[in-house]
């Protein structure tokens, strides 16, 4: 099925809302590889998490994409060492709503990415683009 800009866009408002209600989302990262659906354990503690205004972003197009780019502080608190690989969005209650893999590319455009993925506890893990695009 091959959705419209403006569809899309619609889909990522809702996405925004669902993050927003109950006081705000947040932004957890894990070690390894995401489960098979958001709604699965994730398997182990976080390394850190990022707690997201409300508005949690603003909702765009770029490049024929539509962007929901996260509001999110570009430096963060690390409570776990490990070497980050994906990351799981989630509403106020804890809810999974999407995964998706971290990287540490400076050339991807879209998506998660970090300055680097290896952190350690007590230390700070940089933030360089937080951003879901359909």
């Amino acid at each position: 099925m091959t959705l419209s800009l403006y569809a899309r866009r619609a889909v990522l408002a809702t996405v925004r809302s669902l993050v927003d209600a109950g006081g705000g989302g947040a932004l957890l990262f894990y070690e390894g590889f995401p489960p098979a659906q958001p709604e699965m354990p994730p398997g182990g503690s976080p390394c850190f998490s990022i707690a997201l205004a409300v508005p949690c972003g603003e909702v765009s197009d770029l490049d024929g994409f539509a962007l929901l780019q996260l509001t999110v502080p570009r430096v963060n608190l690390v409570a776990n060492t490990g070497i980050v690989g994906w990351a799981r969005l989630v509403d106020a209650a804890g809810v999974g709503i999407r995964d998706w893999p971290v990287t540490d590319d400076p050339e991807e455009q879209y998506g998660l990415v970090m300055s680097q993925l290896q952190v350690y506890a007590g230390g700070e893990a940089s933030l360089v683009s937080a951003a879901i695009y359909l």
